[in-house]
């Protein structure tokens, strides 16, 4: 359980207007910036920090868990990245959301993020899939058009942020 200060509201509140900008962004540019990333990664390294000094863990217990969370996800999003099934600012969005929710949230927010990712695939795919049959000449191009789609996963990982952020408020 999370300690509430006015400080732990600004960094959530702060929180959520970053991860719907980078789903905003991602859905207009196919991109995420850097600085939006490192942003919510310095954010997540404060509201660790704020709540170990708040709570009753340890402060090195909580730290590590929160780090151990952050490097695990890039590592594994990095070969993902590397098989090219995810973008280089994905991977770097979900391992700075991992800084907030640490080991002990990490599970719920990757099942809702995989979730909200299967919604928004399936999308796309419908409205390609529907552009496509106007376009092309033959199923053939078809196929490899929409083989090659681009997927806005940042608005699935900012729906998971947004769970946990919503998650945390309801057990507070």
């Amino acid at each position: 359980m999370i300690s509430f200060s006015l400080l732990t509201w600004g960094l959530l509140l702060t929180l959520a207007a970053f991860l719907t900008l980078a789903a905003w962004g991602d859905i207009q540019r196919f991109e995420i910036p850097n600085s939006l990333t490192g942003s919510v990664a310095l954010l997540g390294l404060a509201f660790v920090v704020e709540q170990s000094l708040l709570g009753p863990l340890p402060v090195l217990p909580l730290i590590m868990s929160h780090l151990g969370a952050a490097i695990g996800v890039f590592i594994i999003g990095a070969g993902l990245f590397a098989a090219g099934i995810m973008g280089g600012g994905d991977v770097k969005l979900m391992a700075a959301l991992a800084l907030f929710t640490g080991l002990h949230n990490l599970t719920p927010v990757l099942f809702i993020t995989s979730l909200a990712g299967g919604v928004v695939a399936l999308t796309v795919f419908l409205i390609a899939k529907n552009q496509q049959k106007s376009l092309a000449e033959d199923d053939k191009t078809n196929a490899r058009a929409i083989a090659k789609m681009d997927v806005p996963y940042g608005v699935a990982i900012a729906a998971g942020g947004l769970f946990f952020i919503g998650q945390l408020i309801l057990n507070a």
